[in-house]
């Protein structure tokens, strides 16, 4: 999370707290003067709502802090784990308002009109949260954040809730008075369905539930476009406090250099930073061969000589062909679970084109036997 988002943050979920201590004190005492069980009931979402401001700005908080040894990946997931624990309480506090609300239902007992006082405490709070949902979607768009996004939508839901809350009262008022009991259960129905979708992101992201298809197509399509990638594979994607980690395999050229491989992925992943949203970090892997069946193609590889055990190898075979240069310089291709060794020779040490033929063909029959060499090449070079 960056210092700007940071600031809005905690500066909306501030004034929304406010907004809610006041609002709860209002609607709680509102109902139970004005005999209203739904505004009650709200009263008792605002304050559910205030825990939830706290753990924004706690998460907000937290989530700033830099990575370091003990934490690589950061304190994000303290944002994942608040959530779940608010979801929680969101569930607990919707079925409690059912419980009451049922009970004025189904037992019998003298039911009391809603003062007409309480239809103006319902419309002030419907007011305010709609204009802290514009308000803080305003300056969710501007910084770009996802956490300001769901804080304005959930004033928004907050104001859906008022509004039924309004229905209700105004029902109870006109005389059918278990219409404020039905709003009070629409209410805790609203408050369980909000903590139920809280709650399961929460768990998604604890399990590193991947990207859509859609976007895993946006970031196939990206990475495509990028000269020298030919292919890509084992994409994996996984989400930290809305942010996106992605991890995946470039296929390029066999024949590249390391370093043009690593300017390759170098470019994939500003293109990819660039233009996919939220996405937090990238780690691309380099491939010289498709390793769809990746245990199979490390087994070969890794059972191949390494450059240490080969160099020897190749100096009993070829004595005093090559200088100890010449083997310094010997480029390896690990490909198909075999070796190609390409050398190059200063032209200096070769008096024509036929000493060079020469040259290769002596260097090739001395590895005749050795099956998992694939081919042999040399070049001449005009400078050392």
């Amino acid at each position: 999370m960056d210092k700007q988002s940071s600031f809005y943050i905690k500066k909306l979920t501030l004034l929304g707290a406010i907004s809610n201590i006041i609002l709860a004190i209002i609607k709680i005492v509102g109902g139970f003067m004005g005999h209203s069980h739904a505004l009650i009931s709200d009263g008792i979402h605002s304050f559910a709502d205030l825990i939830t401001d706290g753990a924004i700005l706690f998460a907000a908080r937290m989530s700033t802090r830099k990575a370091n040894t003990k934490y690589p990946y950061g304190y994000a997931r303290i944002e994942t784990l608040t959530t779940g624990i608010v979801a929680l309480l969101l569930l607990l506090t919707g079925l409690g308002i059912i419980y009451d609300a049922s009970e004025s239902l189904f037992i019998p007992k003298e039911a009391q009109s809603p003062s007409y006082f309480v239809i103006y405490i319902a419309s002030i709070a419907l007011l305010i949260k709609e204009f802290l949902f514009r308000l803080t979607n305003r300056f969710a768009q501007k910084a770009q954040s996802p956490l300001l996004k769901a804080t304005a939508w959930h004033h928004r839901s907050d104001a859906a809730t008022s509004l039924v809350v309004l229905i209700g009262i105004l029902g109870a008022t006109l005389g059918y008075l278990h219409s404020d009991a039905f709003a009070a259960i629409v209410v805790a129905v609203i408050i369980i369905k909000m903590g139920w979708e809280l709650i399961s992101s929460s768990f998604k992201e604890l399990l590193d539930v991947g990207l859509s298809p859609a976007a895993l197509s946006e970031i196939r399509a990206v990475t495509l476009n990028e000269s020298g990638v030919r292919a890509i594979h084992q994409l994996r994607t996984r989400f930290m406090a809305g942010r996106v980690f992605l991890d995946m395999h470039l296929l390029v050229s066999p024949y590249l250099s390391v370093s043009e491989g690593h300017y390759i992925a170098a470019k994939v992943h500003r293109e990819l930073m660039k233009n996919i949203s939220n996405l937090a970090d990238v780690t691309i892997h380099v491939d010289p061969e498709e390793d769809d069946d990746e245990e199979e193609t490390t087994t070969h590889t890794l059972n191949l000589p390494s450059r240490e055990k080969l160099i020897p190898l190749l100096k009993e075979r070829w004595g005093n062909l090559l200088s100890n240069n010449a083997y310094q310089k010997l480029i390896l291709t690990y490909l198909s679970g075999k070796i190609s060794i390409h050398i190059g020779i200063p032209s200096e040490k070769l008096n024509d084109l036929v000493c060079a033929e020469n040259l290769l063909r002596e260097l090739k029959t001395r590895l005749n036997d050795l099956d998992f060499i694939q081919k042999v090449t040399l070049s001449v070079d005009l400078h050392e």
